[in-house]
């Protein structure tokens, strides 16, 4: 399951858990356009995957358009991957890569992930990100 919400400012807090299905992928793609547009300006993104696991190889070929529709309306998006699961962290990377936005990056450290966004956000947008960071950690990711 996933989570897209803006609680402040710019920053586009994304959670995912699982995407098991095109579906799922499909209401994911719905939610972030949401936000996209009800958010005015160039956005600033944090994805924690830090509870998620393998997308299925249909999952994976439609979230590619997915990052890629959304690639002008964000200034930065950090991607934070889980320290543990080599295979789910390069098919990840690979995505990333796919995307061929390099204003999207992804981390398994939380502190490099919030330094590389903060570079961009309002101090009221860091705290958020603080909070946000600390929130998926608590949960054990």
């Amino acid at each position: 399951m996933f989570r897209v919400e803006c609680k402040v400012g710019r920053l586009v807090e994304i959670h995912v858990s699982a995407l098991r299905t095109t579906a799922e992928v499909d209401s994911y793609r719905d939610a972030l356009s949401a936000t996209c547009e009800a958010v005015p300006g160039r956005l600033v993104g944090c994805a924690d995957l830090r509870g998620a696991e393998l997308f299925s190889p249909e999952v994976a070929d439609r979230l590619v358009p997915l990052l890629t529709s959304v690639n002008t309306k964000f200034q930065r998006i950090a991607t934070l991957l889980p320290i543990v699961g080599a295979t789910f962290q390069m098919q990840v990377d690979r995505l990333v890569r796919m995307a061929e936005n390099p204003a999207r990056k992804t981390f398994r450290d939380p502190v490099e992930a919030q330094a590389w966004l903060s570079v961009v956000l309002t101090t009221g947008e860091r705290r958020r990100l603080e909070e946000f960071l600390a929130e998926g950690t608590a949960r054990g990711r």
